[in-house]
């Protein structure tokens, strides 16, 4: 039979005409090429018609088309921005580099401000006063003083309400050891106290007068149990010092008119009568009789101890 015709002259790399063998293998090899060239044809007059009409498309299209207008796209690409070269970077740099802060700070500071400035202030307080001076130039030291002593006024205000806390704990723990009998024990928390409060004191030209109240309630009170703990302990010189300084701290406590300390003023009364100074714990006595009245339990107590002492 004439395969040439029918079957391709090589397939796979195999001369078809050439195959011998078998002829029910040889009939099964050849049906098998049948088939695989009858799929192979169509596609490729398809391919051929496409490339036909492709070519006849572009022979239609000409060299070139008017453009249209161009509408901006979300997917549009655009170029990055020109990067600065390294020279312009590094002189960006430089220039923060020695940027002087402070100084633009104390000349915005010194924005709409005259050399003898333009405003005098007078602030007075209890015991103390001062006098500032408004909207006037500040050179560099100025300015830096006035940041650090802002600062350190800040510190100052947390460190005075630690300690005004520390002296009021102080002073409960204390007044629960009073209560259990304790009188030494309660003394070393009222001094400790005191020791807590010496900076708040000292501070008190800065606080307001609120806080310098405050302060000096919280002194007085600590001053006035430490003599009634040392009343119990018969320590009578230190119960007249502490005493003392209790009437001191409430007479800067800023209160009413008319207002006095009158527990102190009994237990100076009291530690008097303790070291024999009748006549001077007779004043005090008076002096509370004048306030509460002769049938006040204190006053009368006090009446008491003296009349027992003079015996």
């Amino acid at each position: 039979s004439s395969d040439s015709g029918e079957f391709p002259a090589e397939a796979g790399g195999i001369a078809l005409d050439a195959l011998t063998g078998p002829k029910e293998e040889v009939a099964q090899i050849r049906k098998h090429w049948r088939k695989e060239r009858k799929q192979r044809m169509p596609n490729q007059r398809g391919e051929q018609k496409q490339s036909r009409s492709g070519t006849t498309a572009a022979q239609a299209v000409p060299g070139s088309l008017p453009q249209g207008p161009v509408i901006p796209r979300p997917c549009e690409y655009r170029p990055p921005p020109e990067t600065p070269s390294g020279q312009t970077m590094v002189r960006d740099y430089s220039k923060w580099k020695h940027f002087d802060a402070d100084a633009a700070l104390l000349e915005l500071d010194n924005e709409g401000t005259t050399d003898e400035g333009t405003a005098v202030r007078c602030v007075a307080g209890r015991g103390s006063a001062m006098l500032n001076c408004e909207n006037y130039t500040k050179d560099r030291e100025e300015y830096g003083l006035d940041q650090e002593i802002e600062e350190q006024v800040g510190s100052l205000k947390k460190n005075i309400a630690q300690r005004l806390k520390d002296a009021a704990n102080l002073k409960s723990e204390g007044n629960t050891l009073m209560r259990a009998g304790r009188y030494q024990d309660a003394c070393r928390l009222y001094l400790r106290g005191l020791d807590v409060m010496e900076l708040v004191q000292e501070a008190a030209v800065l606080m307001t007068d609120g806080m310098t109240a405050k302060q000096g309630r919280v002194v007085a009170d600590l001053h006035r149990n430490l003599a009634a703990a040392q009343l119990q302990l018969r320590d009578f010189p230190a119960a007249l010092a502490s005493a003392e300084a209790a009437m001191a701290a409430t007479t800067g406590a800023a209160l009413e008119e008319g207002e006095e300390d009158d527990k102190a003023r009994y237990r100076r009364a009291t530690a008097l009568i303790g070291l024999g100074r009748i006549d001077e714990a007779r004043e005090d006595a008076n002096r509370l009789a004048a306030r509460r009245g002769e049938q006040d339990e204190a006053v009368r107590r006090l009446r008491s101890q003296m009349l027992g002492s003079l015996d």
